[in-house]
Formats: C-alpha cells, sequence, structure tokens
C-alpha cells in the first residue's frame, strides 16, 4: 500500500503532488491466510507361518513334521518430508507527498499468516516362521523456513493532520511444524524345531523411528518488523504512535517411537530384538524489530494534549519445542526346548532434543530529529 511516489524515483525531497483529505486516511497492507503442507507415508508387510504338529504323550512337547526348518524375512522403510517456503514482503507507507488530513491518519502493515508443516511416517513388518527377521524403520521431517519484510513508514513527506498519526507494524503471524515416525518390528512363532534334526532356530526383530522437526525464520534473507518516519515532517492534532510489534507464535513437536518383539517356541538360539527411537525439534530465530523517528520532525500541536509515543516490543504468546523419543523392544522364549532354555536379548534406546535459538534486536530510538508534544514523549 503506497500514497506518493515510489522509493526508487528520483525526486527530491517532497514531490510537488499535494493530496488533501476531508477526513480520515487509512493505508493498510495486510498478508494472511494459511499455508501448509502435509506428507503422510506409510509402509506394511506381514505374513504368518506355521508347521504341523503332533503331541508326544506326557512330555507335552511340539514335533514338527518338517524336518528343515523355515526361514522368513521382512523389511519395511517408510519416510514422510513436509517443507513450508515463505517470503513475504508487507508494506504500507507515505512516501514523497504533501499530505493534509481532516481526521486520523493511519498507516497499518499487518502480517497474520499461518503456516503448518506436518509429517507422518509409519512403518510394521511381521513376518513369522522359525527362523523369523524383521526390519522396520520409519522417519518424518516438517520444516517451515520463513523470511519476512514487513514495514510501515512516513518517508520524505510533509504530513498536516487534523486528528492523530499512526504508523505501525504488526507481526500475529504462527508457525508451527509437526512430525510423528512409529516403527513396529514383530517376530514371533509358534513353531519348533524337530528333536531329532535340531538346527537352529532363532527369531530377531529391528525398529527405528525418527522424526525432526526445524522452525527456521530468518536465517536466509532475514526477518525484519520495521515502523518509522524519516526525513518527514509531521504535525498532528492528536497523538502520534510509531509502533512495531510482534506477537508471533511458534511451535514445533517432533515424535519419534519405536517397537521390536522377537518371541517364539523351542528355539536353539536366544531372540533377539533392538529398537531405536529419536526425536529432534528446533527452532531458530533470527528477527529485527525496530521503530524510529529519524532526520525528522514531529509536532503536537499545543493544546492539543498530543503525545507521541515510539515503541518496538516482542511478546509472542507461545513459543515452544518439544521432542519424544520412545523405544521399547521384548525378546523371548516362551517354552524350554529339548536342549534346555536358552537366553534371549533385547535393547531399546530412546533420545530426544528441543532447543529454542533466538538471535533478536528490538530497539526503539529517536535519532537527528526534533520532537515536540503537547503531551508525554516516550521511547520504548
Amino acid at each position: 500500500a503506497l500514497v506518493g511516489a515510489f522509493a526508487g524515483e528520483e525526486v527530491d525531497g517532497a514531490t510537488d503532488a499535494t493530496l488533501a483529505v476531508g477526513g480520515g486516511v487509512d493505508i493498510s497492507a495486510t498478508s494472511g491466510g494459511f499455508i501448509g503442507t502435509v506428507a503422510v507415508a506409510g509402509a506394511g508387510v506381514a505374513e504368518g507361518a506355521r508347521t504341523d504338529v503332533e503331541t508326544l504323550g506326557a512330555h507335552d512337547q511340539f514335533v514338527s513334521k518338517t524336518q528343515t526348518g523355515e526361514r522368513a524375512t521382512g523389511r519395511t522403510i517408510a519416510a514422510g518430508g513436509s517443507l513450508n517456503v515463505a517470503d513475504e514482503t508487507v508494506k504500507a507507507e507515505v512516501n514523497k507527498v504533501t499530505l493534509t488530513t481532516q481526521d486520523d491518519l493511519n498507516v497499518h502493515a499487518t502480517y497474520g499468516a499461518v503456516l503448518e508443516a506436518f509429517a507422518i511416517g509409519g512403518a510394521l513388518s511381521a513376518v513369522g516362521a522359525k527362523n523369523s527377521g524383521n526390519i522396520a524403520l520409519a522417519g518424518a521431517v516438517a520444516v517451515n523456513r520463513l523470511t519476512a519484510d514487513i514495514s510501515s513508514s512516513i518517508r520524505s513527506a510533509n504530513v498536516a493532520s487534523d486528528g492523530g498519526v499512526t504508523v505501525q507494524a504488526t507481526d500475529e503471524s504462527y508457525t508451527m511444524a509437526q512430525a510423528g515416525a512409529a516403527a513396529i518390528a514383530w517376530s514371533e512363532s509358534l513353531d519348533f524345531i524337530d528333536i531329532d534334526r535340531p538346527g537352529a532356530a532363532r527369531n530377531r526383530s529391528v525398529s527405528v523411528g525418527l522424526s525432526i522437526v526445524a522452525n527456521d525464520i530468518g536465517s536466509g534473507e532475514g526477518y525484519s518488523l520495521k515502523s518509522y518516519i524519516e526525513d518527514a515532517m509531521i504535525t498532528a492534532d492528536g497523538n502520534v504512535l510509531v509502533d512495531a510489534v510482534s506477537t508471533a507464535a511458534v511451535h514445533g513437536l517432533a515424535i519419534g517411537g519405536a517397537l521390536s518383539k522377537a518371541s517364539g517356541e523351542f528355539v536353539t538360539q536366544g531372540n533377539v530384538a533392538g529398537s531405536g527411537a529419536g526425536a529432534i525439534s528446533v527452532n531458530y530465530i533470527d528477527q529485527s524489530i525496530d521503530a524510529h523517528i529519524q532526520d525528522s520532525s514531529v509536532q503536537t500541536i499545543a493544546g492539543s494534549g498530543g503525545s507521541v509515543t515510539v515503541s518496538a516490543s516482542h511478546d509472542p504468546p507461545l513459543l515452544r519445542t518439544d521432542a519424544f523419543g520412545v523405544a521399547i523392544a521384548f525378546a523371548g522364549t516362551l517354552r524350554k526346548n529339548a536342549g534346555g532354555t536358552v537366553a534371549s536379548k533385547s535393547f531399546a534406546i530412546g533420545a530426544a532434543a528441543a532447543a529454542n535459538y533466538l538471535n533478536q534486536t528490538v530497539d526503539a530510538h529517536v535519532e537527528d530529529s526534533t520532537v515536540l508534544a503537547d503531551g508525554s514523549l516516550t521511547v520504548d
């Protein structure tokens, strides 16, 4: 939104253009809406095998009618990725013009978009036999990357207002990234080896679930929220407000889960189950929030009680990152075999990391300017 000349035009000071308005003037630039990506990935394989059996009297031991051991292997991989990239420019300005209003002049730039990246990955491997091995790998990645230039300004202009003058830039956006990954490896047999021809029998399962989430704000072309008066003459019969305020919310959530089971009857070697789960969630914010009056003359008319306020603030309702990694593994032999019991092994590792990195400058100042306020002068 623009009143006056574009900044690139070769005009010294205010232009000859004059705009007189018999009421108030509102100059507003707004960017909003929803920007979202969703990714869902899943993979699964399942198959069961069971050998015919007969019972041998008081021993109550099962004997395979098949003389060779059955083998089965299952492998699954699933990965989901979601990415939002937004490069926003929102500007409202009065530039190189002489402007007279008989009511308030309001210059507003507002950014209020919602960015959501959502990803899920799920993998299941469940193949059963005397000798079964299952591997399940699941991953999910969700990333938001935002750069923005949000500004409201009065530049190289002469403004006379019979009301107040407000120059305000606001960020009300909500950026969220969510990712979940779950892997299940399930190896189980109700079969057993032939007592006379033992051979080897063992069940194995491995599962890994990993999710990664990142909200990256300002690391590329930067993030700037700015409200200012520069090289201008302002006369107001009311309050003058120069305000840059961010109430942007940022949230990251990553969940990684893994479950492994390896069990069977009458195995000759121990069952083995292993699972690993990881989750990483990071918010990276590099931003500048600025409000200033520079190389200007700003005056509120005597008797108006008008104050002059220059303010910059960052007050997010939510700046949070969460990560959860849960791994479960179970390995066991359900009954003794002919040679006695065997040892089974299981291991599980769960890890999670979450971090907020905030590098910001919040600044409000008056520089090389004349400010005459009939009321108060506040710079914060």
